[in-house]
């Protein structure tokens, strides 16, 4: 797992690779359930807004409140991983 930080709020995240339930289980303390979907590949992760589906390749986010987000693999390396928005990885 890693560390973020963009406008001054760091969040950890996990890539989510259609194998590694338990690492991103671990990061989100089981505060909302996840279940893997039928074709073993994409993550249901259960959220304050719903459902949300991880697929894979994409990013498991854990935001200061400690809720879990999944967030798009292109649009987590613009603006975590690769820092060309805001700012680096930590």
């Amino acid at each position: 797992m890693s560390k973020y930080k963009i406008n001054h709020i760091e969040i950890e995240a996990i890539q989510w690779d259609g194998i590694n339930l338990e690492e991103i289980s671990d990061l989100c303390n089981d505060k909302y359930g996840m279940l893997e979907c039928e074709n073993g590949k994409d993550l249901e992760i259960y959220c304050k807004n719903g459902v949300n589906i991880c697929s894979d390749g994409d990013y498991v986010i854990k935001i200061p409140t400690g809720e879990c987000y999944p967030m798009n693999k292109y649009l987590f390396e613009i603006m975590y991983k690769l820092g060309v928005i805001f700012n680096a990885k930590l």
